[in-house]
């Protein structure tokens, strides 16, 4: 094979790779780049589509995916140099034992071929350098395309964790604004239900202090009633009193009177006394004389008569003033203690509202959260009933003063009765006595 000039394996390899690489390149992947290595060359269609696809939304698992393969692609680089510089050298070592071994027979043919094909496979061997050297521009660029790209990877991961920590923060943010608005809404609800329990305390409280107005102002008004009332009472009293003042000046002027009738009377009886004894005197013996003595006895008599039913009348009379006075004191006694009675249940019915009053208000001025303090229906039952009793023994108290009162009224008419009937008695027996 040697001598008849035919090419070795070796170097059959090296010229079907360099007609490998000297084909016309078709694949879309390869076009951008012009010729490549050979191991380039023989990738497949969709690896050369991966690793020379240029686009610029490359994520950090495919650019390292590339940059495997690219390493793995500089190893197979170095590993096909490495061949070929094996290759160049078995070359020269086949070239150098060929002249050794023929010698100087043939040896001008045989440098002659020699130097031929030394000429091609330094040919080869430049043509193939200078694809190495291309090769190794465009494994340069393509390494400084992957530095500019793992940079650009480096800034996009540096931008993403940026944005990863924005991320973070503003979810951190959102979940702390979305506790703050559960806390806001919570909190607004709750103000809603104290707002609404307040109001429905104040619109209580309002109907309560609406009640207890209108029963402080009944109160009020039975208050000034009642002070009418006793204003009346004691204008009453004291009228009812000069009226008995009057009756006792009354009495006292007929007691006078009776007196001065009492000595008009003796005296019309010593002269009555004093012209019977002329008459009898006058009319001489022929008349029964009439003894003084018996006359003047039954003179005596009738007029101790007269005397003592007159002393009788005037003690009677005395002696029902006096019951009328110890009744009419009676009387004022009960009115004073039923007026001390009226004020005192009244005082404990004022007192009692104002309690009541009280109780509403620190009911009302006790902090609720989101309850309505209201008072039970035993207590509401408990102070209606309290209030019913004092208005009842108030209507009580009243109906006894009005009954004093009447009944003071009729023993006043009973007595002025008694008193005109005791002077017109009084008239009588003083005409009686004049008559006589």
């Amino acid at each position: 094979a040697a001598g008849s000039g035919q090419p070795t394996p070796t170097m059959m390899a090296s010229s079907r790779a360099e007609e490998a690489a000297n084909k016309d390149i078709s694949e879309p992947g390869l076009a951008l780049f012009g010729p490549v290595h050979p191991v380039l060359a023989a990738l497949t269609p969709a690896v050369q589509d991966r690793l020379f696809a240029c686009s610029s939304g490359l994520s950090r698992k495919h650019l390292e995916a590339q940059t495997e393969q690219l390493r793995g692609l500089c190893e197979q680089l170095a590993a096909s140099t490495r061949e070929e510089q094996f290759v160049v050298q078995e070359l020269e070592n086949e070239a150098g034992t060929r002249a050794a071994a023929y010698g100087a027979h043939g040896a001008h043919s045989q440098s002659l071929n020699a130097d031929q094909a030394l000429q091609k496979l330094c040919l080869k061997l430049q043509a193939q350098q200078h694809d190495l050297r291309c090769h190794e521009e465009i494994k340069d660029e393509q390494h400084r395309e992957i530095e500019a790209l793992v940079s650009r990877r480096d800034f996009e991961e540096a931008e993403a964790d940026e944005a990863c920590r924005q991320a973070t923060d503003l979810n951190v943010d959102i979940r702390s604004c979305r506790r703050t608005c559960g806390s806001l809404e919570s909190e607004i609800e709750s103000e809603e239900a104290r707002a609404a329990a307040l109001r429905e305390a104040f619109e209580g409280r309002r109907s309560r202090f609406a009640t207890a107005e209108a029963a402080a102002r009944n109160a009020e008004i039975s208050t000034m009633r009642a002070t009418r009332r006793r204003i009346a009472a004691e204008v009453a009293a004291r009228r009812e009193a000069e009226a008995v003042v009057e009756a006792e000046q009354l009495r006292e002027e007929q007691l006078s009177k009776t007196a001065l009738h009492c000595e008009a009377i003796s005296s019309e009886i010593a002269e009555a006394r004093a012209y019977a004894v002329l008459q009898a005197v006058s009319e001489g013996p022929s008349r029964r004389i009439v003894d003084p003595a018996i006359l003047k006895a039954e003179l005596g008599t009738s007029l101790r008569r007269e005397i003592d039913e007159a002393e009788r009348a005037n003690r009677a009379e005395v002696a029902e003033v006096e019951q009328f006075h110890r009744e009419a004191s009676e009387l004022e006694a009960k009115l004073d203690s039923l007026h001390q009675h009226v004020a005192t249940r009244e005082s404990e019915l004022h007192a009692m509202q104002r309690r009541l009053l009280r109780e509403r208000s620190v009911d009302a001025r006790t902090p609720t959260r989101g309850e309505v303090v209201t008072p039970s229906e035993d207590q509401k039952s408990a102070s209606a009933a309290v209030l019913e009793a004092m208005e009842r023994r108030v209507a009580e108290g009243r109906q006894r003063e009005q009954a004093l009162r009447d009944e003071l009224s009729q023993v006043l008419a009973c007595r002025s009765l008694s008193s005109a009937r005791a002077a017109n008695e009084y008239k009588d027996m003083g005409r009686d006595h004049k008559f006589t």
